[in-house]
């Protein structure tokens, strides 16, 4: 197949997506032809220096117009949230629009354009002429994941100060956080909490140092990390995320996550059912309130850490590596039954 996949990263949207065609392309590359066009801000190519299929990179969605149609693809995949309504109206009307289209994406505000949408939800809300493949088996996500075996994971609950990682995205747009840190001061109980903070994060270390200054119950400390970022996760007993990618790769580790959203769509593309299974909390929208939920339950965790290990445990076997395997199956399927047609 031809694989054309459009995508969009910055400070403000984020780099789940991005690191998301990442990992879909390096294992659609071994066995297909595929292209990425990436809009992005400057500094941000180095997330897929290790492709070797073409990557162009672009600001602006117009920009982005000329290089959709250099090639005629199978297949046009989608991997963002938002897109400029005039290159949508270009690229679905032209002579040269794609046999298939799919969104990766479980959030996309033209999904209804899309044939074929992927979502991490067996709850995933059926839209009319789009078919929908929901479930955690579609998951794709980064791939400096690792598992945290059992004994690894005993071992870090024995530690005397639970090690907890704050972790809120490679922009963090909000600085949350810098809220986060500041609320978890206000624990009981003594705690080893590394903040990690992505690629994109902007905002001043100042405030985040002055946090760790003024507090004397807890250890804090202020990590920049990329490729590092699994190797200081899986030696943690819990850790503190904004949903998305970062909470499936966590089930894939093994680690349970309380989950603080920034937006209703965030919680609304979450698959609800790992919620049921008690994989991982769900604090709610980012506010005082969520940040007290998260206060009680790391307090609970304190008093009671066969609460974590139970939930260490049910994450095995829900997610595994291979989602870019199935999600290539069904493309390829669906293109040859709409060439059969």
């Amino acid at each position: 197949m031809k694989l054309q996949v459009i995508c969009r990263g910055s400070t403000h949207d984020g780099l789940g997506h991005l690191f998301r065609v990442r990992t879909f392309a390096r294992v659609a590359q071994e066995s297909h032809q595929v292209e990425v066009i990436a809009i992005t801000e400057p500094g941000l190519e180095s997330i897929f220096e290790r492709l070797t299929c073409p990557v162009r990179f672009v600001q602006k969605d117009q920009e982005a117009l000329s290089l959709l149609f250099e090639t005629s693809p199978d297949v046009r995949l989608f991997d963002l949230t938002r897109l400029d309504r005039s290159v949508l109206e270009k690229v679905m009307s032209s002579p040269g629009r794609a046999p298939l289209t799919a969104s990766l994406s479980p959030v996309f505000e033209y999904m209804p354009r899309m044939d074929v949408m992927f979502t991490r939800s067996i709850h995933a809300a059926s839209i009319p002429g789009v078919k929908t493949y929901g479930g955690l088996q579609y998951s794709i996500f980064g791939d400096n994941c690792l598992v945290i075996g059992d004994l690894a994971y005993q071992q870090t609950l024995a530690q005397p100060n639970l090690p907890i990682a704050v972790c809120m995205g490679g922009t963090d747009a909000a600085n949350k956080t810098l809220s986060v840190l500041r609320a978890l001061t206000r624990v009981q109980q003594p705690g080893t909490i590394w903040a990690l903070l992505g690629e994109g994060y902007a905002h001043s270390y100042n405030a985040l140092v002055e946090c760790a200054r003024g507090n004397s119950m807890h250890e804090i400390i202020l990590a920049k990390t990329n490729r590092s970022l699994w190797r200081i996760m899986s030696s943690c007993a819990v850790a503190i995320v904004a949903g998305g990618l970062t909470t499936v790769e966590a089930i894939y580790a093994g680690l349970p996550t309380i989950n603080l959203f920034e937006r209703p769509e965030h919680v609304e593309a979450m698959a609800s059912e790992l919620f049921e299974l008690g994989v991982c909390i769900n604090g709610g929208l980012f506010s005082d309130d969520s940040l007290q939920t998260m206060i009680q339950a790391l307090q609970e965790f304190h008093a009671d850490r066969d609460k974590l290990w139970q939930m260490h445990r049910r994450c095995h076997g829900l997610v595994d590596a291979r989602g870019s395997e199935r999600v290539l199956r069904v493309l390829a399927d669906e293109l040859r039954t709409r060439k059969g047609r």
